[in-house]
């Protein structure tokens, strides 16, 4: 059993009209005589601080439900038995988002800290780990010799990540709008190559497609690309000189490595 075990909580109010019931509750949970109550209340530019329960509680409903504040429950303490600890805790500290979390010391059940949470009118705060990409990748460049022979060492590049690279060059009987269109929706990742040239719709077109499916896109712009106004507007690039691709491989790698993927 793990000594403590802590839940985070959505940020919403806590019901202070049930808090004077939870020494009862805890009792019920197997905690012995409680030695102690403290809670700290902050409602700027002062800051309460209260012994018991019943006080607090007194307090806010005289006053208004507090932004910020600090709950402190534990056991008596006993020799050779660890003193079991409940905390409640909303605010924010220095830079960090603002929190609201339980948290039980020597009682690491995660059933009875979520029915405690419910019973205070809390939700748990359903986290969701951000999703790591498929190694699935689409290229977006020029069919023009440079264009081209770009999109080679980066698909090497890509190839010797453990990546599968398509691009729009590949040979289909669908309307090229429609191949593109399938071949950016069955990648996770797309790379545009922009290289020197008279017409970037295409370009415009691809990049279009990505955002639409909310895919991670990476720029990689040559120094002689005119830019279309509008078309970088808000977006970050990796700069290359033709024909060194290869300077772009150590920035997407790490672009790589901050969606999750492991090299």
């Amino acid at each position: 059993m793990p000594k403590s075990i802590k839940l985070y909580c959505k940020l919403s109010a806590l019901n202070w009209d049930v808090l004077s019931e939870l020494p009862a509750r805890l009792a019920k949970l197997g905690f012995a005589s409680f030695d102690g109550e403290k809670i700290i209340i902050w409602q700027y530019p002062h800051i309460f601080e209260f012994d018991n329960i019943g006080k607090a509680v007194e307090h806010v409903h005289k006053t208004r439900s507090p932004r910020a504040y600090s709950i402190h429950i534990w056991e008596k303490f006993e020799s050779g038995k660890p003193r079991r600890e409940l905390r409640i805790d909303r605010g924010s500290i220095l830079d960090q988002p603002e929190h609201l979390y339980l948290q039980l010391e020597n009682h690491g059940v995660s059933e009875d800290l979520t029915n405690l949470g419910k019973f205070l009118g809390l939700e748990p705060d359903a986290y969701q780990p951000p999703r790591i990409p498929e190694r699935k990748c689409f290229i977006a460049h020029r069919f023009d010799a440079e264009g081209n022979a770009c999109a080679a060492e980066l698909e090497k590049f890509l190839k010797l990540l453990g990546f599968a690279v398509s691009s729009g060059k590949a040979f289909s009987t669908d309307p090229i709008s429609e191949k593109v269109k399938q071949r950016v929706a069955a990648s996770s990742i797309v790379f545009a190559i922009l290289t020197p040239g008279e017409d970037p719709t295409w370009l415009v077109q691809e990049q279009a497609l990505a955002a639409f499916q909310d895919k991670p896109l990476f720029i990689l712009k040559e120094s002689r690309f005119a830019n279309t106004p509008g078309l970088l507007t808000g977006r970050e690039y990796i700069p290359f000189e033709t024909p060194q691709i290869t300077t772009t491989f150590v920035p997407i790698l790490e672009g790589l490595r901050n969606l999750g993927l492991e090299f």
